[in-house]
């Protein structure tokens, strides 16, 4: 039977190839390409700040269209994998297909961007199926795994955690532009959002994989989180890791939430005693 289902997986990987599509770019275009999608982000956040949810979703939408029309590697791509999976559809029953795909992809994309627009209509968002099942594993203490393929926004499970009170962590990866990163770093900090949750990962040059994590009852600020990650990295590659060259590292914060407020409060003026 495995041997079976590992024929077809390799029938089907050998199916989906994608060298026709590949575009061989020039090592030298990649900066290039990384500030057009910096500057994407840029205009995206902008958007999302000053509009609607109605009109951002309208707007993605619009944004999807032109990805169809003016990104042909993505729509062969889609065209190919619509022809392998539905081969009954008509060529322009797969077009019409995709471009719907592309359209929603664009709204998926406006609605990422605002997502705190979002969460003012949360209820209204997202529509939880078997939610008693969750609720009676949380009830036995057990932990639950929610994994999700990355064909809408998934990230609305965060909001339902959040108003239901559910402690929940996700796993994702940077985003290859730096600026971006540094970007939603200060969109947190400016919302007074912070982690609890520092982990490391990392990965030697075997492929062997390790992960350190380190919680604190309070979040982490921006010194503290730098100097928490250098010390789980030194005790690694000193202490535990010697010697050993590494492929990959990574650091994630979770527990978002926002720190307590501190009041300084005025100690003679509450001893004052009226007259």
């Amino acid at each position: 039977m495995k041997d079976l289902e590992s024929a077809e997986l390799k029938d089907l990987e050998q199916a989906l190839h994608y060298e026709e599509f590949r575009k061989h770019r020039p090592r030298s275009t990649r900066i290039f390409r990384r500030n057009a999608e910096y500057l994407l982000y840029l205009l995206g956040t902008w958007l999302a700040d000053r509009f609607e949810l109605k009109h951002l979703q309208v707007a993605g939408r619009f944004i999807g269209k032109l990805a169809y029309r003016f990104f042909p590697k993505e729509r062969g791509i889609a065209l190919m994998q619509l022809g392998k999976i539905h081969p009954e559809l008509s060529p322009a029953q797969r077009e019409s297909w995709c471009r719907e795909c592309f359209s929603h992809f664009g709204q998926l994309l406006t609605e990422f961007l605002g997502m705190q627009k979002i969460e003012e209509h949360w209820p209204h968002c997202l529509d939880i199926e078997n939610e008693e099942i969750l609720q009676e594993a949380l009830a036995q203490q057990k932990g639950v795994l929610l994994m999700a393929l990355h064909q809408g926004n998934w990230e609305l499970i965060s909001l339902y955690a959040k108003h239901a009170r559910i402690k929940m962590n996700a796993t994702t990866a940077n985003f290859p532009e730096a600026r971006v990163n540094e970007k939603l770093l200060q969109r947190l900090d400016r919302n007074g959002i912070c982690g609890s949750t520092l982990t490391l990962k990392l990965k030697f040059a075997d492929f062997e994989q390790i992960t350190r994590s380190e919680s604190r009852s309070l979040p982490f600020d921006r010194s503290s989180l730098l100097e928490t990650g250098k010390r789980k990295l030194h005790q690694c590659c000193s202490r535990e890791y010697p010697g050993r060259p590494i492929r990959l590292l990574g650091i994630g914060i979770s527990n978002f939430g926002k720190p307590p407020r501190v009041v300084q409060l005025d100690f003679f003026e509450d001893l004052k005693i009226p007259v």
